[in-house]
């Protein structure tokens, strides 16, 4: 790499939010892990469920973030636009991608490699803070949005958005009650992680079953209008999505198939 190309790519790397005070000394020691990539239209940088080996930094073009579900059809989460940067999840906590990645135009990259990466923190380890910041609300939206499709696999992408929009997000630790047998049915929970039990109230510590992550409980009850069925505890400690009956009713007036949507679901799980 000549220093006319160094000094283009320092430029480039310098503009992202998350790397913008990095020196030009530093820089220069991992520039032997940074290489340009250029994608055609069309063409993946990332494949979901693969382990990661690289992050990107988008610097032309445009980006589609997409979940690809167990039934085929795929949600795009967002489009992700130059400055940003992707891939740094698997790096950070080494587990496998949770969306792919595509070109929606022909676009231009800095891929740093984990090597490079790990280096990177090594020099400056308060960037882990900044990227751990940054990349939390993104995963926990990729499960939400697979909790949603479980629940609602036809939903449009509109009506997904809003419904993301108007969820209240709250944690419930290890032996907290969700809510109790006989109350009210005023909401459906999406488990974006942990674990939930359901059980007869007087017998609680013999479970009926449990409510994994992906999974959502309360919604029998929202169609139905009866009362809670079994009390829902917490096993471990849990992020849950709370859409309450009244932001559920607005949203059905706006959007009508959601409640037929969520109403044949219902009865498809009875079967």
């Amino acid at each position: 790499m000549g220093p006319s190309s160094a000094s283009t790519l320092f430029d480039q790397f310098h503009c992202c939010d998350q790397f913008h005070d990095v020196s030009s000394k530093l820089f220069n020691s991992i520039a032997n892990e940074i290489t340009l990539l250029k994608l055609k239209q069309g063409e993946t940088l990332y494949q979901q469920d693969t382990r990661g080996d690289s992050m990107a930094l988008l610097i032309e073009g445009q980006l589609a973030i997409k979940l690809i579900h167990p039934d085929g059809s795929a949600t795009i989460l967002y489009e992700m636009a130059p400055g940003e940067t992707v891939g740094a999840s698997g790096l950070l906590i080494g587990h496998k991608r949770s969306a792919t990645v595509i070109a929606s135009q022909d676009s231009t990259l800095l891929c740093l490699s984990k090597t490079g990466f790990d280096r990177l923190l090594l020099k400056r380890p308060d960037l882990r803070s900044r990227f751990e910041q940054k990349i939390r609300p993104e995963l926990l939206n990729n499960y939400l949005v697979r909790a949603i499709h479980n629940l609602l696999p036809d939903l449009d992408l509109a009506t997904l958005h809003t419904l993301q929009s108007r969820l209240e997000w709250f944690d419930l630790y290890s032996g907290e009650m969700l809510f109790k047998q006989n109350d009210p049915s005023d909401a459906l929970y999406f488990v974006i992680y942990g674990r939930l039990c359901y059980a007869l109230q007087e017998s609680l510590d013999r479970p009926l079953g449990e409510i994994a992550a992906g999974e959502c409980v309360g919604e029998m009850g929202l169609i139905t209008g009866e009362a809670r069925g079994t009390s829902v505890y917490a096993v471990r400690d849990t992020l849950l999505a709370r859409l309450d009956r009244k932001t559920f009713e607005e949203l059905s007036q706006r959007y009508p198939h959601l409640e037929i949507q969520l109403a044949r679901r219902v009865i498809q799980r009875n079967r």
